[in-house]
């Protein structure tokens, strides 16, 4: 009885969280529909009085936010169309922070252009209602007009890619990269083309058969698009130490107008990975 008892609770509980998680993404949602439409005491509804915006570097408030997309009535042909892919939502009592992707297709003065965000958020419950108090919004860098990626279409590039790693054909890996592409580790000489690329994937592959790389975020940072990654691998390969590493990085990208990787920046912790190897 008394561990039936125990069940009820916890699953009460998890149904609870997972409705207040949904609760606070559609009020992200909410948000940004009533400012796709320029409907601004409705998106006050959703907002804090003291909302703070970090947009791209500049500290806004709501005022700031109004006049800035005042101008967009002026506009008849003006459209947004938002779409969201939440990565985390957590929940602590009155409390919640969100981060999520943002993209939006907006049509003004006859143009359509998509456009892409990562983006972040605390929100308060007041009166049973969550509120935005904090909204920070960093823009995916732009790829060429020529090939539009939208953000489901970079994840899912970051996703092959990093299962390529995993795949034992160093060919693969370097099949992601344009064909001059030039991938550096850890700022050491530069592997360019697609053949000596393959050989630095060769590498890694060798040292760990059962090596395992999986995307942990794809944030977009002002240097370019990073691609962040946890390896996972047993050191058996030639001379190897028979040690399993587990180890984090991430490489910087700059894509090409056919969306492939131009140049790689990879980076992570040498000294920790070589201590794992010993």
């Amino acid at each position: 009885m008394k561990k039936a008892l125990v069940f009820t609770l916890c699953f009460i509980l998890t149904i609870y969280s997972y409705a207040q998680v949904a609760k606070v993404e559609n009020t992200i949602k909410k948000a940004f529909d009533a400012m796709a439409v320029l409907q601004f005491e409705k998106m006050k509804e959703t907002i804090t009085d003291d909302l703070i915006v970090l947009e791209n570097g500049a500290i806004w408030n709501i005022d700031t936010l109004i006049n800035k997309m005042q101008p967009l009535r002026n506009i008849p042909d003006f459209k947004r169309l938002n779409s969201f892919k939440f990565l985390h939502t957590k929940v602590s009592g009155n409390i919640a922070y969100t981060y999520y992707y943002n993209e939006a297709t907006i049509t003004a003065n006859g143009k359509t252009t998509n456009k892409m965000w990562l983006e972040s958020a605390v929100l308060i419950k007041i009166n049973a209602n969550w509120k935005i108090k904090l909204l920070h919004s960093t823009p995916i860098i732009p790829l060429s007009n020529k090939k539009d990626m939208t953000t489901n279409k970079l994840l899912d590039f970051g996703k092959m890619y990093a299962k390529a790693w995993c795949s034992q054909k160093p060919d693969n890996v370097a099949s992601f990269f344009s064909e001059n592409g030039m991938l550096t580790v850890n700022n050491g000489t530069p592997a360019v083309g697609r053949a000596a690329i393959s050989k630095v994937a060769e590498s890694f592959m060798t040292a760990f058969p059962d090596i395992t790389v999986s995307m942990d975020s794809l944030p977009a940072t002002q240097k370019g698009l990073e691609f962040h990654w946890t390896l996972t691998g047993t050191n058996t390969g030639p001379n190897g130490t028979g040690k399993k590493v587990r180890i984090s990085g991430f490489e910087v990208w700059q894509l090409d107008d056919k969306g492939l990787i131009n140049q790689s920046q990879g980076s992570f912790d040498a000294d920790e990975y070589n201590r794992q190897l010993k």
